[in-house]
C-alpha cells in the first residue's frame, strides 16, 4: 500500500497573517480561489509523493538524522505573491526571506533522501507556504491592484523548532494532511 508524502514545517499564523487572509478572502468573494485552511498551512521542504508503506522507517530515520545535524531557526514571512503572472496568477502565497538555516535544511533533505532513492526535484527551492490556489480570475485588474498592495510587508516572525513527515490525503474537500512523525531541531 502507497501514501501519498511530503516533509513540511507547519506555520502557525498570527494576527497580522490572518488580517492579510482575511482581506484577500473578503476583497476575493467573486473569484475561484480554494483558500487553505489556517490549520495546513505549511512550508514545504520535500514533496515525496507515492511511496510504499515499507520504504517509510528508512525515510524516518534519514529524516531524524537531518534534524539531529539542524539547530532551531527562525523565519519572517515577508511578503505576500503569486505563480504565474498577475493575469494567468495560479497560486497565492506568503514568501520568506531570504534565510540560510532553511536553505542549509532543505539542501540536507534533498541530498539524503537522494540517497536513498527518492531524487530531487531540479526545481529551484522557493521558500513559501500557499495561501490559496487559483482556479480563475474574473476581475484581473482589481486582482493586479490588491496583490500590488500586498507584495513586500512584513508579516510575522515563525520560530522554527521542528519539522514533520505528512501524508497527504486527497479528498473532494480538499486535502487532509496527517502528521506522521515530528522532527524536533536541536535547541
Amino acid at each position: 500500500m502507497s501514501k501519498r508524502l511530503f516533509i513540511a514545517i507547519p506555520v502557525r499564523p498570527e494576527a497580522l497573517l490572518l488580517s492579510k487572509r482575511t482581506f484577500l478572502l473578503s476583497n476575493l468573494q467573486e473569484e475561484k480561489i480554494n483558500w487553505v485552511k489556517e490549520e495546513n498551512f505549511h512550508l514545504t521542504l520535500k514533496f515525496i509523493g507515492k511511496t510504499q508503506a515499507k520504504q517509510i522507517p528508512e525515510i524516518i530515520k534519514t529524516l531524524e538524522h537531518c534534524a539531529l545535524q539542524t539547530d532551531a531557526f527562525s523565519m519572517q514571512l515577508n511578503r505576500i505573491g503569486i505563480f504565474g503572472s498577475a493575469y494567468h496568477a495560479r497560486v497565492v502565497w506568503a514568501g520568506i526571506s531570504e534565510n540560510e538555516p532553511l536553505n542549509k535544511l532543505h539542501n540536507r533533505l534533498v541530498q539524503d533522501l537522494e540517497r536513498i532513492g527518492f531524487p530531487s526535484d531540479r526545481q529551484n527551492f522557493v521558500p513559501h507556504f500557499t495561501l490559496g490556489r487559483i482556479k480563475n480570475i474574473k476581475h484581473k485588474d482589481h486582482f493586479k491592484n490588491l496583490m500590488d498592495k500586498l507584495e513586500k510587508d512584513f508579516i510575522q516572525e515563525t520560530q522554527v523548532s521542528a519539522f514533520v513527515l505528512y501524508e497527504s490525503i486527497l479528498t473532494p474537500e480538499g486535502p487532509v494532511y496527517k502528521a506522521i512523525k515530528h522532527f524536533e531541531l536541536n535547541r
